[in-house]
């Protein structure tokens, strides 16, 4: 009784992730390490999947509260990179990003992508075209430099907004970001090392 558990695992059908973890950090009084992601899904088409020892359910959340015996350590690696490109969200609804500095978000993101020598193919689906293109929110500073939360764009929306698998508030900022295949690959090995330097280390997770 009265212990904090080393470790909080989450996964949950996409929809209410940042509630679920402001009611994680406020039961807790204190910030504990989350782990987790997005329930699993063949495509993304609203059938997720989520399940424990007597329920699967297409709309729900799994949480494991960790009490482990050893040491752990963990390590996180982004994968993107700022491109320099950004603009202010000026108009959002939840998860739908619509504007971006005043103007149809879906424009100001095909125009990004276009000078990024990366154009969008309007025949696919943009979820399929946009993991190595996410929106990206500055989450603090490691030695001056800034580390981002993501936010990948699933899909675009009759108005002109971008869905969004995250909540964004009006009056952020949101960068586009790149990363590469070699990147995204490299970076889970870079996360294992990273984790393993830590001594007196009896548990390593890798969070990528």
């Amino acid at each position: 009784m009265g212990e904090l558990p080393k470790l909080v695992a989450i996964h949950a059908t996409p929809g209410n992730e940042e509630r679920i973890l402001a009611a994680v950090e406020k039961y807790f009084g204190v910030s504990i390490p989350v782990i987790g992601g997005s329930a699993a899904s063949d495509s993304v088409d609203g059938k997720w999947s989520i399940f424990d020892e007597e329920i699967i359910t297409q709309n729900g959340i799994g949480i494991a509260v960790l009490y482990p015996s050893c040491q752990i350590s963990y390590s996180f690696h982004c994968g993107y990179a700022a491109t320099g490109k950004f603009a202010t969200a000026t108009k959002v609804n939840e998860h739908i990003l619509l504007e971006l500095d005043g103007e149809p978000a879906a424009e100001k993101y095909k125009m990004w992508r276009t000078e990024l020598n990366a154009p969008l193919d309007q025949a696919s689906p943009l979820f399929d075209q946009a993991t190595l293109f996410p929106l990206g929110r500055i989450a603090g500073k490691i030695h001056n430099l800034p580390y981002y939360k993501l936010s990948h764009p699933s899909a675009f929306t009759e108005e002109g907004g971008i869905e969004l698998f995250t909540t964004v508030n009006q009056g952020d900022t949101l960068y586009q970001m790149h990363g590469t295949e070699e990147q995204l690959v490299a970076r889970a090995g870079r996360v294992v090392l990273t984790a393993r330097d830590y001594e007196s280390t009896d548990l390593i997770l890798s969070v990528v």
